[in-house]
């Protein structure tokens, strides 16, 4: 499957990749629950929740927005996993039904979780900033509960998504 978003262009496997944002059963689910862009299980047995945006707001010029923006992306990333697994336990058999056969069959207890924003123009010098904040939106039960290490949470610009294999 191949399909552009924020500006970036996305080759994966059919099998391996859940465009969450654009299916049905997930839309279903209810108006206003906000979803990441897609879901994907990589080779590596890493399972790669992305979120794109082509720009955030600039936080010394407006910290209200952007903490609107930021707290929408946390969501988006939160939401987005928590659904595909409600899917997968049956819980919302919609969003069973058109989860691909890798989802389904992949074990996951052994899944490395990769909570990922991606901004294809931003300066590398402001990653770690933006990440960190992002990290922060997530509360320390939530990565327990999910055994996600904070490190599997980063904000990401076109070149680091490229070496990582997200995008082309």
């Amino acid at each position: 499957m191949e399909f552009t978003e924020s500006g970036l262009s996305f080759r994966f496997e059919d099998d391996r990749c859940y465009r969450i944002e654009e299916a049905q059963g997930a839309i279903d689910v209810g108006d206003g629950i906000k979803k990441a862009e897609f879901l994907y299980i990589d080779a590596g047995n890493n399972l790669w929740v992305l979120e794109a945006k082509t720009t955030i707001a600039n936080e010394h010029k407006s910290k209200e927005e952007f903490e609107s923006e930021l707290q929408a992306i946390y969501e988006k990333l939160y939401n987005s996993l928590q659904l595909t697994v409600l899917g997968l336990t049956g819980r919302h058999q919609a969003i069973n039904e058109e989860l691909p056969a890798e989802f389904k069959s992949t074990d996951w207890s052994g899944l490395t979780i990769q909570l990922v924003l991606v901004i294809p123009g931003v300066p590398p010098m402001f990653l770690p900033d933006l990440t960190d904040k992002l990290r922060k939106k997530f509360s320390p039960w939530f990565l327990k509960a999910w055994n996600i290490k904070e490190a599997n949470i980063q904000v990401l610009n076109r070149d680091f998504a490229q070496r990582k294999a997200l995008c082309q």
